[in-house]
Formats: C-alpha cells, sequence, structure tokens
C-alpha cells in the first residue's frame, strides 16, 4: 500500500509540473499572438503610408 502511495504522490507531482509547464507555453503563445498582432498592424499601416505618399 505504501508504494501505491508513493506512485500516487509521483504522479501528482508530474501532473502539477506538467500543468504548470502547460501554463508557461500558454503565456509564450499568448505573447507570441500578440506580437504578430502588432506586426501585422504595423505592415498595415506601411502599406497605408505607402499608397497615401505616391
Amino acid at each position: 500500500m505504501a508504494e501505491l502511495d508513493s506512485q500516487k504522490q509521483e504522479i501528482s507531482s508530474v501532473v502539477a509540473q506538467l500543468g504548470e509547464e502547460v501554463s508557461v507555453k500558454k503565456r509564450e503563445l499568448l505573447n507570441v499572438s500578440a506580437e504578430k498582432e502588432l506586426a501585422e498592424e504595423a505592415v498595415q499601416k506601411a502599406k497605408g503610408e505607402k499608397t497615401t505618399s505616391q
């Protein structure tokens, strides 16, 4: 029974660690998405300025 409890504890620890890693990856993905959106806006603005200046 003690071994089973030990295995449960180890599994819980691994699940918690994976959950934290998923949270980190989600934050990274949100940051990348925000950067992409800003870059797309900058491109659109630059295209608009190019069209206006011609």
